[in-house]
């Protein structure tokens, strides 16, 4: 998914709020979108962390809250974790955010969803907490040299995939969001 489409998912949302969004040209310097004290960077399905995490250091002593949008497929364990992780440092330090903010966007049948935690800590314990949770069954009935096989083969590998698929569910279906949206494909 391309970074002006996240962009524009978050922008709709925050207007059909009633705010007023401000949106930063392309390639001026800052944070994506702006509004209310709370600074947004958006991001595409590819884009490098390293800078990521650059910008949103350099907002959390700028902004009183700064926030992610990213699409489903961009989500793995070590964006989720590096981000839950600067979260709960900055909390720590006096005068910077408070929090980050996080939002998933999908498409699925020519409609956007998006799904907004206010804490990407929370993100981060409903995906340790849920995913087992869900994939637990099917191991419980296996031989323990199965189940070894399994869990390394299946879960342990693949869980990027299960990251993805659980972020693209939760927008989709509205669960587990403080805030969600819903805009059909012509509105983009």
């Amino acid at each position: 998914m391309e970074e002006d489409i996240v962009r524009t998912v978050l922008v709709r949302y925050l207007q059909s709020l009633g705010r007023k969004p401000y949106v930063k040209p392309k390639h001026a310097a800052g944070p994506d979108v702006i509004v209310e004290g709370k600074a947004y960077e958006c991001k595409g399905s590819s884009f490098d962390k390293d800078i990521l995490f650059r910008q949103l250091i350099s907002y959390a002593h700028q902004y009183s809250i700064i926030g992610i949008a990213v699409p489903w497929d961009a989500l793995d364990h070590s964006l989720i974790y590096r981000l839950s992780a600067l979260e709960l440092l900055i909390k720590e330090i006096k005068g910077l955010a408070g929090r980050i903010e996080v939002c998933v966007v999908t498409e699925e049948n020519n409609r956007y969803f998006l799904c907004c935690r206010d804490y990407v800590t929370r993100l981060f314990q409903d995906i340790v907490s849920e995913i087992p949770r869900k994939f637990a069954p099917q191991y419980a009935e296996l031989s323990p040299r199965e189940r070894e096989l399994k869990i390394l083969e299946e879960f342990l590998k693949n869980l990027d995939d299960r990251i993805k698929e659980y972020a693209r569910d939760i927008a989709i279906k509205q669960e587990k969001c403080e805030f969600s949206y819903t805009l059909t494909l012509n509105e983009v």
